[in-house]
């Protein structure tokens, strides 16, 4: 009886998630921004953040829909460096030259590279609207 439940448990966990379907919306660890080779995309926020609340549901539609791996970091859990120019950002590929200027950012990364960095409400809902 017991290994005939075992049974039936470990197929219904295994149905709800397929075995060659990758999650693609998930929250990262700030030392983990630079692990991936493809292309991914990275959301950072506030929770105190106005803007990142009035885009909330924007930006959860498009990370579930998205084709590219997609990232949430939470900025107040993290010590970030914070600078004036996101385009001192492009090309970066180490943690070290890693910085944000605001919330909320979406910032696109290809081969552990930063390729791509867009700021504030209206940044994104063009980048999201415009890549579905």
């Amino acid at each position: 009886m017991k290994s005939k439940l075992l049974s039936i448990l470990l197929i219904s966990i295994c149905s709800c998630t397929p075995l060659n379907e990758k999650p693609i919306s998930k929250f990262i660890a700030l030392e983990d921004i630079f692990s991936f080779e493809e292309c991914y995309l990275i959301y950072f926020y506030s929770d105190h953040c106005g803007h990142c609340l009035h885009i909330k549901d924007d930006v959860d539609q498009f990370s579930h829909k998205s084709s590219v791996p997609f990232y949430y970091l939470n900025v107040d859990e993290n010590e970030l460096t914070y600078m004036p120019n996101k385009e001192n950002l492009i090309g970066a590929n180490m943690i070290e030259e890693f910085f944000i200027v605001g919330t909320p950012s979406l910032i696109e990364f290809i081969n552990k590279t930063v390729t791509n960095y867009y700021l504030g409400e209206a940044e994104i809902l063009e980048y999201i609207t415009g890549a579905k």
